[in-house]
C-alpha cells in the first residue's frame, strides 16, 4: 500500500513525507490494544490510562524503532519523514515538565528533558543520511502553563537540532488542551497559531511550517508577511481534495470551505471511526461516491432549497440528471440563513454561499417563490421526487410561550432582545444564540437546559471550546432544570433544589428543530417515487443532510 501511495504522489509532482509517531500515555487502548507507556507513570487527563514508566533500555528500543521506520520509509520511496513530537505524544511528553518527572538523565533539567527526542532525531538522521528530508513537529506551546512546554523552551530545543533537521512544523496543544491547539474548532479564532510559527521563525534558520485553521487567503497572507515559509492544511483538504489544484488554477471561489465543526474528521478519529467530512460525503469513500455521468438520466424535482436540497441539486446536476429545485420562499438556504449569523460562524456562511454559487453554475434549474402544490408537482411528471422541505423550530408544551421569541427571530435581529435574556435549550442552537447575544449585545444571558449537560453529542474539542467561550462571556448555565411556565417577565422552572423564578427582559425558545412531517406528507401519495432527505426526515446536522442527498442519488443507479 505504501509503495502505491508514494508512486501515486510522485506521478502528480508531489513529495511524499510520512509522519512517525508514538502515542505514549495518550495512546488509546481501543486503537492500539497495547500497554500504555510514558516517561513517568502519570496518566493523561484526557485518555485516563495508567502508563508504565519506560526503562532506559526501552527508551533506546523506541529510538531504534523510529530509525528503522525511517529507513523503511526511505526504501519504500518516500522523500522524507516527519518525527511527531507535538500534541502530547511520547516525544512531547519527555519535553513537558508536567508529564516528565524522571530523576535520571532523561528528566528534570531542560537538557535532560530534551535528551530523548534529541537522540531520536540523531538516530533517524544517522540511518537515512543527508539526502533525505527529516522534519520535526512540535507543540510550540502546550497551553498548560509551567506544567507544559512553552515557546521559549520549544524554540531553544529546535535551535539545538537545526543541524539535523530540514524543517520544523509548529503546532500547539495536547489531547488535554486539543481544542486550543489541535484542530481548533469554530469557537476558536482561525489562524491563532500563526504567532507561534512567527516566533519560531525568528529563532531558527531552517524552514518553518505554520498550521491551524488556515484557508487560502489566510495562508497566503501568512507567507507574504514572513510568518512562515510553508503552510500545512489538513481539514480543508479533507473537505475539498481539489483544494491545491483549484488554488493553483486561481479558482478560489470554487474551493468548498471547511466549516471547522470537527464532525467526521476529528470526532471520527476519537471514536475510532473511519475518516469522514460533514460537507464532503466522499471523504474516505472515494470509490463508492465517485461522481460520474449516469447512463440513466432522470427528471428529478427537489422540493426545498435548504442544505440537503441544494446539495442534491448540485450533485444531481454533476451526474447528468435533469434537475429542477423548487423553493416556495424567495430565499435559498433554509436554516443556514440563521446558522451563519453568530459572530464565530464565518465559515458556515462561506459554505452556504459556496453551495448556492455551485448550484447556480450547475445545470440544475432553480425556481424561487415556486408553486409547490401537489397538483403542480404531478403536472411536472418527474421520475423522482426528493422531498427536502426542512424543519420548524420546536414549539414547547408549557404555557406562556406567547411571551417568548424563537431562536431565528433574535439571530436575525439581536435588537429584539433586552438586556437580561433567558435562553430555553442547551443544545447547539441554544448555546449559539446565548453566545451571539452575549458577544454582540453584551446581554446578561442564562441558559436553562433540562438535561444534565450542554450539547453533549457534539465533538469533544468543539464542545470544550464552546463551554470555555460560554464561561468567558459570563453566561449562566442551569442544567437539570425543567421549564414549567414562561412569564411576561421571566420563567418559572424546577430543578434539583425545587422551584425557582428567573427574571428576564426577553425569553428565547431554542429547543431545537422538528421535521416538517405535515408538509412532507403532502407529496408522498402522488404516485411518484420519492425520498425524504435532510431535516424533513429528521432534524439533523449538515453531515446527515449532505450524506442523505448523496446516498439517494447514488441509489438511483441501482433502481
Amino acid at each position: 500500500m505504501l509503495f502505491g501511495f508514494v508512486r501515486h504522489s510522485k506521478d502528480h509532482g508531489c513529495l511524499a513525507v510520512i509522519q512517525l509517531s508514538h502515542g505514549g500515555r495518550q495512546a488509546s487502548a481501543a486503537s492500539t490494544g497495547l500497554e500504555c507507556v510514558a516517561p513517568s507513570p502519570i496518566p493523561s487527563p484526557f485518555v485516563k490510562r495508567q502508563p508504565r514508566e519506560l526503562t532506559r533500555e526501552e527508551i533506546r528500543r523506541i529510538q531504534r524503532g523510529f530509525a528503522l521506520a525511517a529507513d523503511r520509509a526511505k526504501r519504500a520511496g518516500f522523500d522524507g519523514v516527519e518525527i511527531h513530537g507535538a500534541h502530547g505524544y511520547l516525544l512531547g511528553e519527555f519535553m513537558s515538565p508536567g508529564a516528565n518527572r524522571r530523576a535520571d538523565e532523561y528528566g528534570g533539567s531542560f537538557e535532560n528533558r530534551l535528551r530523548m527526542p534529541r537522540e531520536t532525531v540523531e538516530a533517524v538522521r544517522h540511518v537515512v543520511g543527508r539526502d533525505f528530508i527529516v522534519g520535526f513537529r512540535i507543540s510550540v506551546d502546550e497551553f498548560l502553563g509551567p506544567q507544559g512546554l512553552e515557546p521559549e523552551e520549544a524554540c531553544r530545543f529546535v535551535q539545538e537540532l537545526e543541524g539535523l533537521l530540514d524543517y520544523v512544523h509548529c503546532s500547539a496543544g495536547t489531547y488535554e488542551t486539543k481544542g486550543q491547539g489541535i484542530c481548533q474548532p469554530v469557537y476558536q479564532p482561525a489562524g491563532k497559531l500563526l504567532s507561534l510559527a512567527a516566533r519560531m521563525k525568528q529563532a531558527v534558520r531552517i524552514p518553518v511550517i505554520a498550521v491551524g485553521s488556515l484557508d487560502f487567503k489566510r495562508a497566503e497572507a501568512a507567507l507574504e508577511a514572513g510568518q512562515a515559509d510553508l503552510v500545512a492544511i489538513g481539514r480543508q483538504q479533507i473537505c475539498d481534495p481539489e483544494f491545491a489544484n483549484k488554488a493553483a488554477q486561481g479558482r478560489i471561489d470554487d474551493i468548498r470551505p471547511c466549516c471547522r465543526a470537527n464532525e467526521g474528521c476529528q470526532s471520527g478519529f476519537f471514536r475510532v471511526y473511519p475518516m469522514r467530512c460533514e460537507l464532503n460525503p466522499a471523504a474516505g469513500r472515494e470509490r463508492k461516491y465517485r461522481i460520474r455521468k449516469t447512463l440513466q438520466p432522470k427528471r428529478i424535482v427537489i422540493l426545498g432549497g435548504g442544505c440537503a436540497g441544494l446539495e442534491a441539486a448540485r450533485v444531481g446536476g454533476l451526474m447528468g440528471h435533469d434537475v429542477v429545485l423548487l423553493e416556495r420562499s424567495g430565499t435559498l438556504g433554509g436554516h443556514m440563513n440563521e446558522a451563519e449569523l453568530p459572530p464565530f460562524k464565518e465559515k458556515t456562511g462561506a459554505y452556504f454561499r459556496w453551495l448556492v454559487r455551485q448550484v447556480e453554475q450547475s445545470t440544475a434549474a432553480v425556481i424561487l417563490d415556486a408553486d409547490t402544490s401537489p397538483e403542480r408537482i404531478r403536472a411536472m411528471k418527474p421520475d423522482l421526487l426528493l422531498i427536502a422541505v426542512g424543519s420548524n423550530y420546536l414549539v414547547p408544551p408549557f404555557p406562556g410561550k406567547e411571551h417568548a421569541l424563537y431562536a431565528d427571530q433574535v439571530l436575525f435581529d439581536t435588537g429584539k432582545a433586552g438586556n437580561r435574556v433567558v435562553v430555553i435549550g442547551g443544545g447547539l442552537v441554544g448555546c449559539e444564540v446565548a453566545l451571539t447575544l452575549a458577544e454582540t449585545r453584551g446581554c446578561q444571558v442564562t441558559i436553562v437546559e433540562m438535561l444534565n449537560g450542554l450539547n453533549q453529542n457534539m465533538d469533544t474539542s468543539a464542545r470544550n471550546t464552546m463551554l470555555e467561550r460560554i464561561e468567558r462571556n459570563g453566561i449562566q448555565v442551569l442544567c437539570s432544570h425543567r421549564v414549567e411556565e414562561i412569564l411576561p417577565d421571566g420563567i418559572r422552572c424546577t430543578g434539583p433544589e425545587g422551584e425557582k423564578r428567573l427574571a428576564s427582559d426577553t425569553t428565547v425558545i431554542a429547543m431545537g428543530l422538528k421535521a416538517d412531517d405535515q408538509n412532507a406528507a403532502r407529496y408522498e401519495s402522488l404516485g411518484i417515487p420519492w425520498f425524504r432527505i435532510g431535516d424533513c426526515k429528521s432534524a439533523r446536522s449538515f453531515a446527515a443532510c449532505t450524506e442523505g442527498a448523496w446516498r439517494v442519488l447514488f441509489q438511483l443507479e441501482d433502481l
